[in-house]
């Protein structure tokens, strides 16, 4: 009894009874606390300081007798007495305190009463609580408080639910959305083969967990580890191996948190209002350079612009207009200028591979590019600063390209080579496959956000930062060849994976139950994995830091010598080599919302009943 009550002083759930056991201290904080507390009920309530003081006098008095109570639970200490106390004063007593003029020297008074409830045959402890505020002259205000408690919520709130007073189960997910385990599964933890080492608490509701000779659960000091185990719980390890960890057992199972659902998707820009053909005014020159002004409200038509590479076409504006051009072939430059926003047609001509400079380093708010071929392919150096429709299109571009602005492609093939580009592509064909190469560096302010219709997105050898979401049930997403990715991967689809070198820094959201994630061959991964499939692998010399693994319905595999520094929650865990260590991971600030476990009727306040007057 002794060891669980000191187990439960160190937890949040034990402010009551420090009260209590170190009265001298924690009394003067108390008052501190509940200053503030009167405070905002001041406020809150409108009502006189002198009523407000009274008032949380009184339920600093039930704060105590059920210090009382948890400390002498199971001894059935005399009741006959009522206690008197002043906040700041570190003694109670079971005569009134008076000062030398005679008036009252306590701030509460309390009696418990312990009944045994027949009918439901339960042990019902009543606390009876005064609050007094303003001596004891006719200024005096006193607040009388009720307090009802059963002794089965009192132990549930000591430790959760199991059978023993004082166990204190943590829960998976903290109500504050921190995790409490470096490992915490529904049923096998399998360490019987290799030499896996865990360092922090784990945990399952069923078990069995299983050791060999090698394999080590230990705490962050060194010393035996704590294994947590649910009513059917069993640990198997060799006969002659020492027992080399704690265990404490619970009677009930801990809940699992929910895999939280798909977030909604993004959305896709609208095409923009496209001219009827009987409103151009077609021009049948060709444009080879110069400028030309294009006047506010109309639609201007050109059968063809033909640039050379020191070629500059100008486009000058005075406010909003379109331009149409059935066939564009230029390796040369067209700017926008002037004032107003253009939208620019284009019928065909930006499938020859070449160079392509349009409106390079200009705003890409000012213009809309749309085209109505089937396939766009820019060459070597291009550079356009345009929002992009291209319903039909496939997309190539070559090293280096630089894009600023929206992309909505509507064909099957979409390759980057060497792109830079800050905006968000939108691939809307179901059977899109895009990949991304050329392993171009970083840049601050460039953000590459993608969202796909299509089965399969890769980065290889790329460096992108932004969110991928991709939409597709059968969607496949792979980051490898060394490439890096500073985002978010949500994904509706069927796989996740990070190899050959690769670094992902950012969550990953697959809930789907077919979904399957594989962290291998020395990639490096931070965030949390939040997954409703059914296998989670780890393998290969990869690194997880600042990881967690949260995959409730999973099997979760770790080999072939990772690190993983986090947690992990999951259907069963096996490993073979390794190291994983807990590191406290927050799920509170996550595209997707997971509910903590904790129960909330592990907090006597909220179990019992309170009546007031």
């Amino acid at each position: 009894m002794k060891k669980s009550l000191l187990t439960y002083l160190k937890s949040n759930r034990g402010v009551a009874l420090i009260y209590v056991i170190f009265l001298a201290t924690v009394i003067a904080a108390a008052g501190i606390i509940l200053w503030q507390t009167s405070a905002a009920g001041i406020r809150a309530s409108q009502t006189s300081e002198m009523e407000s003081k009274a008032y949380y006098n009184a339920r600093s008095a039930v704060e105590i007798a059920m210090g009382l109570i948890l400390v002498d639970v199971e001894d059935r200490f005399e009741t006959d007495d009522t206690y008197y106390g002043k906040l700041g004063n570190p003694q109670l007593s079971t005569s009134p305190m008076y000062n030398p003029d005679g008036s009252e020297a306590y701030d509460f008074a309390f009696t418990i009463n312990i009944e045994n409830d027949e009918e439901k045959d339960e042990t019902v402890f009543t606390v009876n609580a005064t609050g007094i505020s303003g001596g004891s002259g006719k200024e005096k205000t006193a607040t009388n408080i009720q307090f009802i408690i059963s002794m089965t919520d009192i132990i549930r709130s000591v430790e959760g639910g199991s059978d023993t007073i004082g166990s204190d189960i943590p829960a998976v997910i903290s109500k504050d959305g921190t995790t409490n385990y470096v490992l915490f599964v529904s049923s096998t933890i399998d360490l019987g083969s290799g030499s896996p080492y865990i360092i922090g608490q784990a945990g399952t509701n069923k078990g069995p967990v299983l050791f060999n000779y090698s394999s080590r659960i230990v705490s962050d000091d060194g010393g035996p580890g704590i294994l947590y185990l649910g009513p059917e719980a069993e640990v198997e390890y060799p006969q002659n191996r020492d027992a080399d960890w704690e265990e404490i057992h619970f009677g009930n199972e801990i809940r699992m948190p929910a895999v939280p659902a798909l977030p909604g998707a993004p959305n896709i820009p609208e095409i923009p209002g496209l001219p009827d053909d009987s409103s151009v005014v077609w021009s049948d020159s060709v444009l080879t350079g110069g400028v030309v002004n294009v006047a506010p409200g109309t639609i201007q038509g050109f059968r063809r612009i033909s640039l050379g590479w020191n070629d500059v076409l100008t486009l000058s504006l005075s406010g909003d207009a379109a331009v149409v051009v059935d066939k564009f072939e230029s390796s040369g430059t067209l700017r926008i200028d002037g004032t107003g926003n253009l939208l620019l047609v284009v019928n065909s001509g930006l499938d020859r591979g070449s160079r392509t400079m349009i409106n390079a380093n200009g705003d890409s708010e000012r213009l809309t590019i749309y085209y109505a071929g089937k396939e766009i392919s820019l060459g070597s150096g291009s550079a356009i600063a345009a929002t992009i429709f291209a319903p039909d299109a496939s997309l190539d571009t070559g090293y280096p390209t630089d894009i600023s602005g929206d992309i909505i492609v509507g064909g099957k093939s979409i390759t980057f080579n060497g792109l830079s580009h800050d905006g968000t592509l939108f691939a809307l064909n179901q059977n899109a496959n895009i990949k991304y190469s050329g392993n171009r560096s970083l840049t601050g302010d460039i953000r590459t956000d993608i969202f796909s219709n299509g089965k399969k997105t890769e980065i290889a050898a790329a460096k992108l930062t932004g969110d991928m979401y991709l939409s597709n049930t059968d969607a496949e997403f792979s980051v490898y060849g060394g490439s890096i990715l500073d985002g978010n991967v949500i994904t509706a689809g069927k796989k996740v994976e990070i190899m050959g070198g690769a670094r992902l820094n950012g969550h990953i959201i697959a809930p789907d139950t077919r979904a399957s994630i594989s962290v291998t061959g020395g990639a490096r991964y931070g965030g949390c994995i939040v997954t409703g499939g059914k296998t989670v692998n780890v393998s290969g010399g990869s690194n997880l830091d600042g990881a967690l693994i949260f995959a409730p319905n999973a099997a979760v595999k770790m080999d072939g010598g990772v690190h993983i520094i986090g947690g992990i929650i999951a259907d069963t865990f096996s490993a073979t080599s390794g190291t994983l260590r807990y590191e406290e991971m927050r799920v509170d600030d996550l595209p997707v919302f997971i509910e903590p476990t904790e129960d909330e009727r592990t907090n006597w306040r909220v179990n019992g009943i309170w009546k007031k007057g």
